[in-house]
């Protein structure tokens, strides 16, 4: 059952309208397009992330702006900072260490909830 909290109650009914689903994109507000789908939803002691893999990230619309390349080089990063390439500048983490906070894997982008648009089926929703 879902949690009577209103914007867990909006995850919730995301949630089960579309999982299990094949997403159409997740997009920023501006409507640029930075995944083909997604893995999970991850829900962490910084918020709630939408987790996508390699093969579902839309390389072409991120970009790691200069003032974040010192993380590639630094041996202790604990991820790369990207952006969508729009207005938006929608923050997209590529995760490099664990972290104690949440579940989030090494290997896979995260972005926040509440920075994008998922459209799937005709199920366009702002989370």
């Amino acid at each position: 059952m879902c949690s009577q909290d209103k914007k867990k109650e909006k995850l919730c009914y995301v949630y089960k309208n579309i999982k299990g689903e094949k997403m159409k994109s997740i997009e920023t507000k501006s409507g640029l397009v930075i995944a083909n789908d997604y893995t999970r939803i991850v829900h962490g002691g910084r918020g709630d992330y939408i987790e996508i893999d390699k093969t579902q990230i839309v390389e072409t619309n991120i970009n790691i702006p200069e003032s974040e390349k010192w993380r590639r080089e630094y041996g202790m990063a604990y991820y790369l900072e990207f952006r969508s390439n729009d207005e938006n500048s929608v923050k997209i983490y590529y995760q490099l260490r664990t972290v104690s906070y949440a579940d989030y894997q090494i290997g896979f982008y995260y972005v926040a909830v509440g920075d994008v648009i998922i459209k799937n089926n005709g199920l366009d929703k702002f989370l």
